[in-house]
């Protein structure tokens, strides 16, 4: 007798087996790691339970998510716990809202700046991520390196434009960041680092804290790795272990990165960028003396990846140096960089614990004047190193490099400038500035940043009425754009036949010249109309 074959609906596998057959899908990727799993969740409810468990969504999080604000991952993690997929999925629903607001930005002059300063108050770092995936759009074919040798895939409507506005953007959520973070540094929060507080001035450039950091956790792995081929011991319990020699090391390692001991290359006698750690950490940047500040922050940096206890400290007001302990004693190597050739010394080697202890103060206190200062306390020399190196340059130049870098001389100047008004204990309207061609570099600081960010509550006060009114107007100028343009196909001159970017040559002398725009002029008496011509010499 023949049975007639069974109709499934569906394989007849385990839930856990499915799962396990989705975990052979392609590693995930930012731009399309959701695309498998996405169909896979769309087929049926029992393939839906298989493709839903945590285990598979956590890597596509991870890979997409670099990025958050700690307190609003927080709050997500308290209501999904280990729940991958609906974190994942909270993100993107933040992801779309947030790109909306963004587009918002790109079509609509008006109300620019009060969006952006949503996004940067309440989204912060978590649309970090799908801004970047912004920044790195299909281009059209005409601006693809070398299409016919590696392909260019289809370009992605307003490539251009959206790729703008979403790196304006990161670089509004940086400086919002920073301007917060040294607002805490103010007021000696002991959360945040020495390196925290200075990766904010590369916030100013557009540029996250933790993608410094990532850079330095790479730096410390090299150093690790040259400290192991010259087998230097790096376990505290073992032995042979010798912490002045981990600290030779060390800086030889920084004099081959160029950060120590590069004064006998002076082609570039510009320091005003060594505060900016995105620039030391930039191998294609030319290399320049590092202030001792510089020194010191990176060297404690990277001490604090290879597992030890390291920090800076002050001999004296103007003396910073680096401290490094080890776990078999209470008392530090010290470690100077004001000198071309950096001095290591134990802390009772030191003129100032000897003259500690000359005066009377026990051995073990005078010990703790070696301990951790407050990132504040080194605030105020960064500032001063960035205002003293640019007057500098105001008053003897600077070589090629810089001084062609207009927009980098404004946006170091923007960012000293903000971290004195974050960091003083009673914010002075002096300290205040709008800073130059905003329009061009900064046209979404206005708000989120100069009013919101340093002003905050006390934008309200008659002490400022002046800069936010200033503020304020620089905004409406922005926003009303627009209605300054002239349109030739608005003109009422069906004459006129000239268009911006048209090549003319003069009549008179034969130079030519690039119309970039006109202007319509009406004769006495409004009878008649002329157009002048706004042209730049080639």
């Amino acid at each position: 007798m023949d049975v007639p074959p069974r109709a499934f609906s569906r394989p007849e596998l385990p839930l856990e087996i499915w799962t396990n057959v989705f975990r052979s899908f392609s590693h995930p990727w930012p731009n399309s790691c959701d695309e498998d799993l996405l169909s896979v969740l769309a087929t049926n409810r029992y393939l839906r339970a298989a493709a839903s468990a945590s285990c598979l969504w956590k890597p596509y999080y991870e890979a997409r998510y670099t990025h958050s604000d700690p307190d609003n991952e927080k709050l997500r993690e308290d209501q999904y716990g280990s729940d991958y997929k609906s974190l994942y999925f909270k993100r993107r629903e933040i992801d779309y809202n947030a790109l909306r607001l963004v587009d918002e930005i790109r079509t609509d002059l008006i109300g620019r700046n009060a969006k952006a300063c949503i996004l940067a108050k309440e989204f912060s770092f978590d649309i970090w991520d799908a801004l970047r995936l912004e920044t790195r759009l299909a281009l059209p074919l005409g601006f693809c390196y070398d299409p016919e040798k590696n392909g260019c895939p289809p370009p992605e409507p307003h490539a251009y434009p959206r790729e703008y506005w979403a790196s304006m953007m990161q670089g509004v959520i940086a400086r919002y960041w920073a301007i917060k973070m040294w607002q805490r540094v103010a007021k000696k929060d002991p959360a945040v680092s020495l390196e925290e507080m200075m990766c904010g001035f590369s916030a100013f450039f557009g540029l996250s804290h933790l993608q410094i950091s990532e850079e330095l956790d790479k730096c410390a792995d090299d150093c690790s790795d040259k400290l192991e081929e010259k087998n230097i011991q790096l376990d505290e319990e073992e032995q042979d272990h010798d912490l002045r020699a981990v600290c030779v090391g060390v800086i030889e390692y920084m004099e081959d990165e160029l950060w120590v001991n590069n004064e006998e290359n002076p082609h570039y006698d510009s320091h005003v960028l060594n505060s900016f750690p995105h620039i030391l950490l930039d191998t294609l940047w030319p290399d320049f003396p590092l202030s001792v500040l510089s020194k010191t922050w990176l060297f404690v940096s990277i001490c604090q990846r290879l597992g030890y206890e390291a920090y800076a400290g002050r001999l004296s007001p103007d003396h910073t140096v680096g401290c490094v302990h080890s776990s078999s004693s209470q008392e530090p190597l010290v470690i100077d960089f004001r000198d071309r050739a950096p001095n290591i010394v134990w802390g009772s080697e030191t003129t100032l614990f000897k003259h500690l202890i000359k005066s009377g103060t026990p051995r073990d206190k005078a010990l703790r004047a070696f301990g951790p200062l407050p990132a504040v306390t080194f605030l105020g020399e960064a500032v001063r190193n960035i205002m003293h190196d640019l007057e500098e340059q105001y008053e003897t130049g600077v070589r090629g490099w810089v001084c062609d870098m207009e927009e980098t001389r404004m946006l170091v100047n923007y960012a000293a400038r903000c971290a004195l008004a974050a960091g003083c204990s009673k914010l002075d309207d002096s300290c205040l500035i709008i800073p130059e061609g905003m329009a061009d570099s900064l046209p979404l600081d206005g708000q989120p940043i100069l009013l919101d960010a340093l002003l905050g509550d006390k934008a309200a006060s008659p002490q400022f009425s002046t800069f936010v009114e200033e503020v304020k107007g620089k905004i409406r100028d922005m926003e009303s754009i627009d209605a300054r343009v002239r349109l030739r196909s608005q003109a009422s001159d069906e004459a006129f036949k000239f268009c911006v970017g048209d090549v003319l040559r003069c009549v008179h002398d034969g130079h030519l010249g690039l119309v970039l725009g006109w202007d319509k002029q009406i004769q006495v008496g409004g009878e008649s109309e002329s157009y002048n011509l706004t042209m730049v010499t080639l």
